[in-house]
């Protein structure tokens, strides 16, 4: 995230950054500048981190840390602009935001000064890729704070989870690294709990059960795999059957543990992929029902504790448009080869 005060450049390290070198930093977070001019400024000691000037190339940088980049002609007091002049309520570092840019502008559930949980769409990832795309969560709520005029010093956002790209529904995010460490701890103990509800091919026989693998990465990419008891990560989810339709079965999953693509390979696994999957779904078995359009898996409620208020509270997405046509669909399908 970078913005501008005056002729100088500001950029907040993203946890993708975090344990880059500075020399690394800033050209990614500086798109006008190249690693060489990057490592003069350094040398000159126009590059600061939290206030500091910085001359070491290889001093590491970290989450939510603060660079700032002087460019010729800036004022140097222009660095140190007093936080008593930065009142949140202040427009005087508002952006104008092209949200088609950025996805479109998100869908708030609940949002302060510590905590912000979005209902996310399907086709817009958490975070962004080393590619620094803008069409991403973290980075639409970024623009937000931008958009209200928050000052760069106070803008810090962190994803809590995550959800895959494909998939929708409630997603938490930080505004505050107290929060961050709040809801990271929340998340490991296990005490902030989600549910979410799928759509899987087959008909899912038992009423509800609970998965036991372990997981690991398989091959090259972010594809995970389940594997001996004696390697991977252990992974744990219940479910229970909501609906049959013959050939889509739909469930609703709580998960006990935080693993990539969690949900979607423990169902693999047990002979039910998700519908739209094409990561998991074995091509000849594509053919059993009718094709979904992306990954239908949807966040459908997160419970957690609320970092500064310590009050537990609960947010609820309803199933978007798309999940309840496709299940429509199914329904009336099932019913026509029901009256013949």
């Amino acid at each position: 995230m970078t913005s501008r005060e005056a002729n100088t450049q500001v950029h907040l390290v993203t946890q993708e950054q975090h344990g880059l070198r500075i020399d690394q930093c800033v050209p990614q977070g500086f798109a006008s500048l190249s690693r060489r001019r990057a490592r003069q400024l350094i040398g000159e000691g126009c590059v600061w981190i939290n206030g500091r000037a910085i001359r070491v190339q290889s001093r590491k940088v970290s989450a939510g840390d603060r660079i700032t980049v002087k460019l010729e002609g800036a004022d140097p007091n222009d660095i140190d602009v007093a936080e008593t002049e930065l009142s949140e309520g202040t427009n005087r570092f508002a952006e104008d935001i092209d949200w088609d840019v950025h996805g479109g502008r998100p869908s708030f559930l609940f949002r302060d000064k510590y905590i912000a949980i979005l209902d996310k769409p399907s086709g817009i990832p958490t975070e962004p890729t080393r590619r620094e795309d803008l069409r991403t969560c973290l980075r639409q709520v970024e623009a937000i704070q931008r958009e209200e005029g928050l000052h760069p010093r106070r803008q810090y956002v962190a994803a809590a989870h995550r959800l895959d790209a494909q998939a929708s529904g409630v997603l938490a995010f930080a505004l505050r690294k107290k929060a961050a460490a709040n809801l990271s701890r929340q998340f490991a103990t296990r005490t902030a709990k989600r549910v979410y509800r799928a759509l899987v091919v087959g008909n899912v026989e038992k009423d509800e059960d609970e998965l036991h693998h372990h997981l690991t990465r398989v091959g090259p990419g972010v594809r995970q795999g389940a594997v001996s008891a004696d390697r991977g990560k252990h992974a744990i989810t219940t479910y229970r059957v909501l609906e049959r339709f013959g050939v889509v079965t739909l469930v609703e999953l709580q998960l006990q543990t935080g693993r990539t693509h969690q949900i979607r390979v423990q169902m693999a696994e047990a002979g039910h992929p998700l519908v739209g999957d094409w990561l998991y779904l074995p091509k000849e078995r594509e053919h059993e029902c009718p094709k979904g359009d992306r990954v239908m898996l949807h966040a459908v409620s997160l419970s957690l504790v609320h970092p500064r208020t310590q009050k537990t509270m609960e947010f609820v997405s309803e199933l978007p448009e798309d999940f309840i046509a496709y299940m429509e669909t199914l329904r009336s399908k099932a019913e026509t080869e029901g009256d013949g």
